[in-house]
């Protein structure tokens, strides 16, 4: 039974270099072996000692390739693929030569030779090698690990290796054969974030010695429950193909700690970590690297690592100015990063009533902490008008950053969204009852003022779509996710998707967001303290919503009425953690 077969062509007498990786689940022995393509010769094979279920991939690698090292390579297996294939011969990583009961033989590539065509291995006690690199003096390996009850669910490791640079750590569910998480590592400490809470693993330390798979360690540990005031997640299912990934959002139960939270598709929390936000909303993302995050008053620019280090934190602003409603990874001319929303007093020459606060959007270099970009409404009055005699009479929730060089600003007692030119900041276009678009729904048909959207949160643009939360609040009476297709160049925008529930009714957050695959992610923050109209009553959701049919394919429901979250990110699986169950 061929389990894996990758193609190579070499040259000389055979190819020098390392290959491993495979995923074995059987009762039989695993042999690597470099066959002759066109005469079907074996020209080296190694056999592994014993049956082992180990996860790897199978590249094959030249000795000059990995390592500094002039003379014959040996050494661990990387667990990329390389591009280097020499030029002659056919590489078969890995032939299982006999193969378990019940099990055919896979098809592969017509010009390879069938598992018959190699010489059977003959019986052995103990790993057999002929020809190919010399045997060495196998690598050793001390592992300690450490859980932390305040940062569950998380695995570290300190780890030394002797006599060799890289190994493959991997700890895998003692129950559920898809919960698996690995990692290459090297000498000194690492974790393992976004493992299950209160859960059984079998953690091991293997590397490839002499083209045999060696597991240097291996250890049973659980990992602590979940800590106390964290929310209780109820999940639901429909029918249909889901995203596979993450959730990210803020959590807060209305006095609580705020804490930034990753969940999977199951409703299980995978990492959390408290955040300095106090009041307001606050925003939780992913920048591939780092969990990031801003508002909630006193929350400035934050940076955390996955072990809970706070990698960047942005300045205290002074009083009366604070942070709010906005946190993206963006890019300024090469420079990454965290744009937020400040909310900034309205000079007093430009007050209608006192005290009055602006808005400022602004750009923070999250390694020098210096402001690379900013937009100020107060510089734009002349577009914007003077403020309505309110406190708070713009009340920007959302700020986006286009690839075309524009953004969306969503100022929320207005009920508009408008779109600026960044390189100069002027508007260009605005959306909603008074602005300068036009409304159609699908058949072409215009559509009046009171049908766009009112109290909206959480813009999400992709190309000419736009999608956002339509909280619809007293005025309407529900709440609902809406899809426009865009035509600016004629002023025009059409209605082309939407979805409610009945009794849905958020009046302050949320958020709508376009899913790989095509589903939309909507997610109904919840505000229990800000109006007296039937808040008691009300729950936050995640969900995510078939584009076509407006079916519920999953929903996360926060456990309790004093839940809330504002805006929730979607995270493919591949993107975050190192879960090679979702992502191989």
């Amino acid at each position: 039974m061929v389990i894996m077969a990758d193609a190579m062509v070499g040259e000389g007498e055979g190819a020098r270099g390392v290959g491993g990786g495979l995923s074995l689940v059987c009762d039989r022995k695993a042999v690597v072996a470099e066959v002759d393509p066109d005469s079907g010769e074996v020209r080296w094979r190694t056999e592994l000692a014993s049956p082992r279920t180990s996860r790897f991939r199978s590249p094959f690698m030249a000795p000059c390739d990995r390592f500094e090292h002039t003379g014959r390579f040996v050494g661990p297996m990387h667990h990329e693929p390389v591009s280097f294939m020499p030029p002659r011969f056919l590489l078969l990583l890995p032939l299982v030569l006999a193969a378990c009961a019940g099990d055919e033989p896979s098809d592969g590539p017509t010009n390879n030779p069938t598992p018959t065509e190699v010489p059977q291995p003959t019986a052995s006690t103990g790993d057999t090698h002929t020809g190919g690199p010399p045997t060495t003096s196998p690598p050793t390996a001390s592992v300690a690990v450490s859980t932390r009850a305040d940062l569950a669910p998380w695995l570290g490791f300190d780890i030394a290796l002797d006599g060799v640079d890289e190994a493959w750590l991997e700890c895998d569910s003692d129950t559920d054969p898809d919960e698996r998480h690995g990692r290459l590592v090297g000498s000194g400490s690492t974790s393992l974030p976004g493992v299950l809470a209160d859960h059984p693993f079998t953690c091991r330390l293997v590397v490839d010695h002499d083209g045999t798979l060696l597991e240097l360690w291996s250890e049973s540990v659980t990992t602590p429950p979940l800590p106390a005031g964290l929310p209780d997640l109820v999940l639901s299912t429909g029918g249909g193909e889901v995203a596979s990934g993450w959730v990210v959002f803020d959590h807060w139960d209305q006095g609580s700690t705020r804490r930034a939270l990753v969940v999977d598709g199951q409703g299980r929390i995978r990492w959390h970590r408290a955040t300095d936000a106090t009041a307001g909303a606050s925003v939780i993302g992913w920048n591939g690297e780092h969990i990031f995050g801003a508002g909630g008053f006193t929350m400035p620019p934050t940076l955390y690592d996955l072990d809970g280090n706070v990698i960047f934190r942005g300045e205290d602003l002074p009083e009366p100015d604070y942070y709010h409603h906005e946190a993206r990874w963006v890019d300024v001319d090469g420079t990454p990063g965290i744009l937020t929303l400040v909310a900034r007093e309205v000079p007093k020459a430009f007050q209608t009533v006192s005290p009055q606060i602006g808005f400022q959007a602004q750009v923070m270099d999250p390694v020098t902490g210096d402001r690379i970009w900013s937009w100020d409404v107060i510089d734009h009055l002349d577009e914007w008008g003077p403020p309505a005699p309110e406190g708070d009479p713009w009340h920007a929730n959302a700020f986006t950053w286009e690839p075309d060089g524009s953004s969306w600003i969503s100022a929320r007692a207005l009920n508009l969204l408008a779109r600026i030119d960044r390189s100069t900041g002027r508007v260009t276009d605005v959306l909603g009852a008074n602005g300068t678009v036009a409304l159609f729904d699908a058949t072409g048909s215009r559509l009046p003022p009171s049908s766009w959207f009112i109290g909206q949160h959480a813009p999400h643009v992709e190309g000419n779509r736009l999608f956002v939360m339509d909280n619809g609040r007293l005025a309407r009476g529900y709440s609902r996710a809406v899809e426009y297709e865009l035509d600016l160049d004629n002023d025009r925008a059409m209605e082309v998707w939407s979805w409610t529930e009945p009794g849905w009714m958020e009046p302050y957050y949320g958020s709508v967001s376009l899913l790989p695959g095509g589903n939309v992610l909507v997610a109904s923050g919840h505000c229990n303290r800000c109006d007296g109209s039937g808040g008691m009553a009300r729950k936050g959701f995640v969900a995510e919503i078939d584009h076509g049919s407006g079916e519920v394919l999953w929903r996360m429901d926060l456990g309790s009425h004093l839940d809330s979250l504002y805006r929730a990110d979607f995270v493919p699986a591949c993107d975050l953690f190192h879960h090679v169950g979702l992502c191989p």
